[in-house]
């Protein structure tokens, strides 16, 4: 059988019977990729399962263009959209950090992992408490500004 369309006419219906592949096979990808707020692209974390340098992808969900938004020796996962979907936040070896959509502006605002971008602008991640005997969850400004313990 033919392959399934790509682009804009590739809609899938609710039984998935028209669905196409958005990320070749050969390709690893981990985590749970995040759709942008306005279905336009989706951000993901791929590398090798033996390699600990995962890197943040963007791909436009019509095209099938990928971009590598980041590039370190780092494993960066957790990648999320702000609500407008002009920024992401992510975590990268226990530190926080938040990026233009296009991967510029890469700015750390402390230390963390798992974030995830609230409607009212703020991120919440996870991290140590201050003695270093549970994880708990913050929240913190896009800047690093005003973070707060909000579990006990």
């Amino acid at each position: 059988p033919p392959p399934p369309p790509r682009g804009p006419q590739a809609r899938s219906k609710s039984d998935f019977t028209n669905a196409s592949r958005l990320f070749a096979a050969d390709k690893w990808i981990r985590g749970n990729p995040e759709l942008s707020p306005k279905g336009s692209h989706i951000i993901f974390r791929r590398g090798a399962p033996e390699d600990s340098n995962w890197e943040v992808y963007k791909s436009d969900t019509l095209t099938l263009v990928e971009i590598r938004l980041t590039q370190n020796n780092r494993d960066d996962r957790a990648p999320t959209w702000s609500p407008d979907g002009l920024r992401i936040a992510w975590s990268s070896s226990i530190r926080l950090s938040i990026m233009n959509s296009d991967g510029s502006g890469q700015k750390e605002i402390g230390y963390g992992n798992d974030p995830s971008w609230s409607v009212s602008n703020e991120i919440v991640f996870s991290h140590a408490n201050a003695d270093y005997t549970k994880e708990v969850l913050y929240i913190i400004l896009p800047d690093g500004s005003n973070k707060k313990q909000i579990t006990q």
